[in-house]
This record gives C-alpha cells, structure tokens and sequence, in this order.
C-alpha cells in the first residue's frame, strides 16, 4: 500500500473520558487529562467528554474468560510470597 499524504482540518475533534465508570481516575490522571483539553481548547480544536457503555461489558467479557477454568491458569503464574517464609 502506497503512503498518501494526509491534510488535517485546522481545527479537530477530540474525545475524552476522565473515569471508566468502574475505578476512579487518579488526581494527577485527571489533571493531566484536563491540561490537554484546556490547551487543545485554547488551540480552537474542540474536546467532547464522553462515557462509554461497553467498559462494564468488556470487563464481564474478561473476567468469564479469566474465571473459565476457575482463575487456574492465572493463578498458575504466580508464586509464594516470599517474605511469608520469613514470619
């Protein structure tokens, strides 16, 4: 596949989330997320928030497939701790 040259609008669409709906951003994630919008902003280039609905089923997509053979194989990478032998 040949390379064609891309010409972008000046002004661009961008969106954005600050939480998942399942764990709460960190402060200093969220700020970093709001800085960016607030430049992009200031730049003329729209910032839409949004939430997505298909996080809670990604997540159960996940976590049916994780638990398939009852977290075996997971499990199966980790090892004892090793500061327990030490009590």
């Amino acid at each position: 596949m040949s390379y064609h040259a891309v010409e972008l609008p000046s002004k661009l669409r961008f969106g954005y989330y600050l939480s998942d709906g399942m764990m709460e951003s960190s402060p200093a994630c969220k700020r970093a997320v709001l800085e960016t919008v607030s430049a992009l902003r200031k730049q003329g280039h729209q910032c839409i928030e949004f939430t997505s609905p298909l996080n809670a089923s990604a997540m159960e997509v996940f976590l049916g497939l994780a638990s398939s053979d009852g977290y075996k194989k997971m499990l199966s990478h980790l090892d004892s701790d090793p500061m327990a032998s030490l009590n």
